[in-house]
């Protein structure tokens, strides 16, 4: 059942698939503002987010991803006035643990591509 999280959990321990994510980052950079939503808007939203921001800036660690992406989330209007529960995002521990693990694979495997390991 997990923790809520839409399978996020399972998937996390699972080396990301970063060729979907590059592609994905690519098209949502490819216009003037890109949005993203689930329905709640802070769980999985925040994971998409957050994978954006660790492909489009690879030098960034994933606590700074996380601190970026929270710190626009409490911009929006009525955001202190959520339960504690509602108050991060992405929403759950596994989440975020995955965006530590995406953001370190990211920062690999461009170091791999700058030396020469993949060419």
């Amino acid at each position: 059942e997990g923790d809520g999280d839409g399978g996020i959990r399972e998937r996390a321990a699972r080396s990301p698939n970063l060729s979907y994510a590059h592609r994905s980052a690519k098209i949502a950079t490819s216009v003037p503002v890109p949005q993203v939503h689930c329905w709640g808007g802070r769980g999985r939203a925040g994971l998409v987010g957050c994978a954006m921001l660790a492909l489009m800036w690879p030098d960034l660690d994933g606590d700074t991803i996380l601190e970026i992406v929270q710190r626009g989330y409490d911009s929006r209007a009525g955001a202190k006035d959520m339960p504690l529960a509602l108050q991060r995002s992405p929403q759950t521990d596994s989440q975020r643990a995955f965006v530590r693990s995406f953001a370190c694979h990211v920062r690999i495997e461009i170091q791999a591509e700058d030396i020469g390991i993949y060419n």
